[in-house]
């Protein structure tokens, strides 16, 4: 990926074979574990109380996913305006919360969405739609972060490496260990309502 002129990099490395190489950037190594939800979630906690006036954040392979140019992400970060949150996905999706199905790798399941909901959030809610930017990279505010205590962040934390069992729909090929990224792609689909709350939910 090319180099992102003027911001502070983290890149927190999860390969336990190999360095990732990014020039001027800090290098963090975690365990392989949780997914990016994991990641960030960390990031959060452990800065928490020193975070800048802007976050972006990107999985391991942003590319892809991305809605626009390294060079206009760059761009944007400079000039962020009054926006406190923007998706910086390539696609979005409605979901419900009750409901969310996924195709992973051959298979359909029924993803543990709402059981994950409750688990970061401590209660229950009714049935809502809701968009996500799918690849979970997004740029949000320090003080939109902020507007959840610590503790809130430390059970998201605890909730991203929790094994909740999904619904599987039809027969396929599981791929190994698929049952234990639920809870991250569970995450890719709640961030906006983690930052943004409850008032994105479509009636």
């Amino acid at each position: 990926m090319e180099s992102i002129d003027g911001h502070n990099v983290i890149v927190y490395d999860k390969n336990p074979d190999e360095v990732s190489v990014f020039p001027g950037a800090t290098h963090i190594r975690l365990p392989n574990r949780g997914r990016e939800s994991h990641t960030y979630l960390r990031y959060i906690v452990d800065n928490y109380y020193s975070l800048p006036d802007y976050v972006c954040f990107l999985q391991g392979d942003p590319i892809p996913h991305l809605a626009m140019s390294v060079q206009e992400l760059s761009d944007k970060l400079h000039d962020m305006g009054e926006y406190e949150y923007m998706c910086i996905s390539k696609q979005s999706y409605n979901v419900m919360l009750h409901e969310c199905q996924s195709n992973l790798h051959g298979s359909q399941y029924r993803l543990p969405l709402y059981e994950t909901y409750k688990h970061i959030f401590g209660r229950e809610h009714d049935n809502f739609t809701f968009s996500f930017g799918a690849g979970a990279q997004f740029v949000v505010s320090g003080n939109l972060i902020r507007k959840n205590d610590i503790s809130f962040y430390e059970r998201a934390l605890e909730t991203s490496l929790l094994h909740i069992e999904p619904i599987k729909l039809c027969d396929g090929q599981d791929k190994e260990g698929l049952i234990d990224e639920m809870v991250g792609h569970c995450f890719e689909r709640l961030w906006r309502v983690i930052f943004l709350g409850e008032a994105i939910f479509l009636r």
